[in-house]
Order: C-alpha cells, then sequence, then structure tokens
C-alpha cells in the first residue's frame, strides 16, 4: 500500500491495519518454545479476517503453536523516505488439523497442517526515523538515528 506519511507516530485504525496487512505476504510471529521466545519469519495471507499461515516444516514448532497465544506484526519501512508502518496482531494460533477447523472444498483454510490466527487485539501505528527524537525531561541530549549509517548519535 503505497501512500504518503501522515503524523509519526500516528496510531491506525483497525480497518487501516488490516488493509496494510492484505498488501504483503512475510511477516513474523512471535511464540514461546520450551518457555523460550521465539520470532520466526513467515508467509501468510488474509481470509476472511484471520491469518493464515502455511507450510511449517518443523513439528516441534508447529506443536508450540497449537491452541497458543501468539504475536504476529508486518511492517514496511521506507529508508530513502524515512517513514513506514507497523502492525501488530495478538491471537489464538489453531491449527487446520484441529476438528473445528476441518477443511473441506468449499473451506476458505487451507490444506491441513496450515495455521490460523484468529486476530483478538490489533494495533498499528506510522513510524517515522531519520529525525531527531527527544529523551524527555530526564535528558538532556536529543539522539537522532540516522538509517544509512546505522547508528545514533547525539
Amino acid at each position: 500500500m503505497n501512500e504518503s506519511p501522515r503524523a509519526a507516530g500516528e496510531l491506525l485504525s483497525d480497518e487501516e491495519c488490516i488493509a496494510l496487512l492484505k498488501c504483503h505476504s512475510l511477516g513474523r510471529i512471535g511464540l514461546s518454545i520450551n518457555a523460550l521466545p521465539a520470532i520466526l519469519p513467515v508467509v501468510y495471507h488474509i481470509v476472511e479476517g484471520v491469518i493464515v499461515i502455511e507450510g511449517w516444516g518443523s513439528a516441534r514448532i508447529a506443536q508450540n503453536l497449537m491452541q497458543s497465544v501468539v504475536a504476529f506484526e508486518v511492517d514496511d519501512l521506507h529508508d530513502t523516505e524515512g517513514w513506514g508502518w507497523s502492525v501488530l496482531v495478538i491471537g489464538v494460533a489453531t491449527s487446520v488439523n484441529d476438528a473445528s477447523l476441518e477443511s473441506d472444498e468449499t473451506s476458505p483454510y487451507p490444506r491441513k497442517g496450515s495455521f490460523v490466527i484468529h486476530p483478538d487485539l490489533i494495533s498499528g501505528r506510522r513510524v517515522a526515523f531519520g529525525h531527531s527524537v527527544s529523551l524527555g525531561k530526564d535528558r538532556s541530549s536529543t539522539l537522532i538515528f540516522d538509517p544509512k549509517q546505522g547508528r545514533s548519535s547525539k
């Protein structure tokens, strides 16, 4: 979705977040594996308001996803223009193997072995970078992040 930036830090509506998610196919899922946090890249698509993730090669990861609350994030940053957006979804991951989601030829859900995330919370915001960021009253300096140099300076 190519649109010019509005105010940096602006919160996005649920509708805007879903529209942005529909424009991409690569995201990240955050889950717990053996009580440790893991963030993994995934290919996804949106079907009838749910996020569909296909093709888990690892039974261990699939086991940790079943009926788990997960975080799912997609963002798009325009380095040369200094702006972008980020969308975060929190929801329960459900295996298409679950009896409640048995797929048939008319089902919107893909083949068995896939997962769906039913969004419970959706949030998003526009971001700006390459600009001054005030650290507030407690700190006397201002940080400037320059994405071309990959570091912050005072």
